[in-house]
């Protein structure tokens, strides 16, 4: 079977780098589109004998893009299109393919709360794209939810029809995240976060929380990934004088690495996490996780047995179970590294490839 998966962009990010495991450890023949611009991941794709094409349409000209898409569908004889990106653009792709080729099957991907896939920067015409976005997956064939959490999102504010929903938990290759067995608590604490750097990742709740231990316990933070609330939150941790703790490190392709030189991943989400693979790498490398209990977030840790939940946008209870994982005794502290380690097994990416091969193919 020929799959055609539509994604905005080829940079680094998770969905980019979801396809991409998914394409290697897949049984279907997997093609790449990306619509508007390249990247890194997409190169890395490549490089692995991934076929991808960049369409690099202009977003002006959609017949011409729609013509380069039937085409390609032609081709390569495609038998179902997956669209990962909430681009409404690319959803509008999808609605007019399936109109004219009804016999091609299509899946509308749900990478995120509904709420959040119905955002936009600049804030214009919201209306029309949540529009775009809840018409295209209620007509889709299927809809991948990436947890419970937004399955139940896209029921309550798209209107999608429960039976439509199949949830797939996003997986990760454990082989590459593998823990230091004998690695104890560091001294200073070794803090790190992973992602983007937008305001509703909530790493200034992250840096107000260690604000709260300055005298009281020695950490250090890093802060891997870059976006457009980097600045801000730079001159945060001056204003909060803890930046002399942390290090901004930007985007980063030694993701494993650092984690294995870390102690305690931090993720404080102010809004509604759709699910959160860096924690699922995080846990696959031993790591304690201290995350909001938000969103997709309790469907992934257990709280006080594979790692800790915190009431999200709560800084001072953040700082309180970094005290805690601190004070933890050496056979804790493994106790819990190794829960987080076996709670990875569910998310691995076999288990993801063959669940979405099984409803691709089921199609």
């Amino acid at each position: 079977m020929t799959i055609l998966h539509i994604l905005a962009s080829g940079g680094i990010g998770g969905i980019e780098t979801l396809c991409k495991d998914y394409a290697t450890f897949s049984r279907n023949k997997n093609i790449v589109l990306v619509l508007w611009g390249a990247g890194c991941i997409a190169e890395e794709m490549r490089d692995q004998g991934i076929v991808v094409i960049n369409l690099n349409s202009s977003k002006r000209d959609f017949f011409g893009m729609m013509k380069s898409v039937i085409a390609i569908c032609k081709q390569e004889n495609v038998e179902t299109i997956v669209v990962h990106h909430a681009a409404p653009m690319a959803h509008i792709l999808l609605m007019s393919i399936k109109n004219k080729y009804p016999d091609i099957r299509t899946v509308a991907y749900a990478h995120a709360n509904a709420a959040d896939m119905g955002r936009s920067r600049p804030k214009k015409g919201l209306w029309l794209r949540r529009y775009v976005l809840a018409t295209s997956i209620t007509r889709a064939d299927k809809v991948v939810a990436i947890s419970q959490s937004v399955k139940k999102s896209l029921i309550s504010c798209f209107f999608i029809p429960e039976e439509k929903i199949n949830v797939i938990y996003n997986g990760i290759n454990t082989s590459k995240f593998l823990p230091n067995e004998k690695k104890k608590i560091s001294r200073p604490l070794e803090l790190i976060y992973v992602g983007r750097l937008i305001e509703e990742k909530g790493v200034q709740v992250t840096l107000k929380g260690l604000a709260n231990l300055s005298g009281k316990l020695d950490y250090h933070f890093k802060i891997v990934g870059d976006g457009e609330y980097r600045n801000e939150l730079e001159q945060f941790a001056r204003e909060l004088d803890i930046m002399d703790k942390i290090d901004f490190l930007g985007s980063r392709r030694d993701i494993a690495e650092l984690l294995r030189g870390s102690d305690v991943f931090v993720h404080m989400p102010v809004w509604e996490e759709g699910f959160g693979i860096t924690i699922i790498e995080a846990m696959a490398a031993g790591l304690i996780c201290v995350c909001a209990d938000a969103g997709a977030i309790p469907e992934i840790i257990d709280d006080c047995k594979n790692g800790f939940l915190v009431e999200a946008g709560n800084g001072e209870r953040l700082s309180e179970n970094i005290k805690k994982i601190q004070s933890l005794s050496d056979d804790v502290y493994m106790e819990i590294k190794r829960a987080a380690r076996a709670k990875t097994e569910k998310f691995t990416i076999e288990k993801f490839a063959e669940r979405l091969d099984s409803l691709i193919e089921d199609l």
